[in-house]
């Protein structure tokens, strides 16, 4: 629920490294919404490749399992996305409860 937000502030200021899991499936609504179809298309990315370059971007160690080659290599490749702030807090407001 918003992304963890206010434990993100906390990790920030005690200096601990925030590791999100789950990012997909555990956020499966918010990978469909307009915004980040909108900004998977502008960076020619997938709906998962946006909330993982999203996570690198605010500072998340991004933890994830797949057997799958492909959707690894896609992961992998998000690093390489670079959000504008604009819409990073696009994101952010996504899932705001």
């Amino acid at each position: 629920m918003g992304w963890d937000r206010d434990v993100r502030e906390v990790c920030k200021r005690e200096g601990v490294v925030y590791q999100g899991f789950s990012l997909l499936t555990a956020n499966v609504p918010e990978l469909g919404t307009p915004a980040i179809r909108e900004i998977a298309i502008a960076h020619r990315a997938t709906a998962a490749q946006v909330i993982f370059a999203f996570a690198l971007h605010v500072g998340m160690v991004c933890l994830t399992g797949t057997t799958n080659p492909q959707h690894m290599r896609e992961d992998l490749a998000a690093e390489r996305i670079k959000l504008s702030e604009e819409e990073v807090a696009a994101i952010e407001r996504i899932s705001s409860s």
